[in-house]
C-alpha cells in the first residue's frame, strides 16, 4: 500500500511540473513580445511566400518547336540561372506518358525540388539534378521538382510538340 501512495506522490509531482511548464509557456505565448515577434513573422512570411509572379525577375527565354514560339518567365533561383548559362541549345526532347517532353542534360544544375500540388500546361521544370522537362498538359503529381520557369502564353504548345519525339530549341529572349 505504500507504494501505491508513493506513486501517486510522484505522479502528482510529475502533473504539477507540467502544469507549470505549460502555463510558463502560454504565458511567455501570449506576452505582448511574443505576439508583437509573432506579427513580425506574420509578415516575414507573407512576403517569403509570395506568389510565383513575385519570384520572376529573371531573362525570360524562347522555346521553339518548328514554327512556333512560346516566351518562358524564368523563377529567380539558382537552377534557373544555371540553365541560362547552357543557352542557346537545340535538343530532342523525348515524349513521355502523353503530357511532357523531356531531356537529360549533358550537366547536373542545383536544385530546390518540391512537389508542387499540380503540373500546368507550360510548366517548365528539372526533375532530379539533370532531366529537363517541358510539360504541355494539366495533371496531379507526387512527383518532385524544382521548377525553373513557365510559359507566359502556352496556348498551342501540346499540338506544336507532338506525340513523340521532338526538337526543341531554347535561347534568351532579346529584349
Amino acid at each position: 500500500m505504500k507504494q501505491g501512495k508513493t506513486f501517486i506522490k510522484w505522479s502528482a509531482a510529475v502533473l504539477g511540473i507540467v502544469f507549470l511548464g505549460m502555463m510558463y509557456a502560454y504565458r511567455a505565448a501570449w506576452s505582448p513580445s511574443a505576439l508583437q515577434a509573432s506579427e513580425r513573422e506574420q509578415k516575414t512570411l507573407a512576403v517569403t511566400a509570395a506568389p510565383h509572379e513575385e519570384e520572376q525577375s529573371m531573362p525570360e527565354l524562347e522555346i521553339r518547336v518548328a514554327d512556333k514560339t512560346f516566351s518562358v518567365e524564368l523563377y529567380d533561383n539558382e537552377a534557373a540561372a544555371a540553365l541560362l548559362d547552357m543557352l542557346p541549345m537545340q535538343i530532342r526532347m523525348q515524349e513521355l506518358n502523353g503530357n511532357e517532353k523531356y531531356y537529360y542534360l549533358s550537366q547536373s544544375l542545383p536544385t530546390q525540388a518540391v512537389q508542387p500540388s499540380a503540373i500546368h500546361t507550360g510548366d517548365l521544370m528539372l526533375f532530379g539534378s539533370d532531366c529537363l522537362v517541358l510539360f504541355y498538359e494539366d495533371f496531379s503529381t507526387s512527383y518532385r521538382y524544382t521548377s525553373l520557369g513557365k510559359i507566359t502564353n502556352p496556348e498551342g504548345l501540346a499540338q506544336a510538340l507532338g506525340t513523340g519525339s521532338v526538337t526543341v530549341s531554347f535561347e534568351k529572349k532579346d529584349t
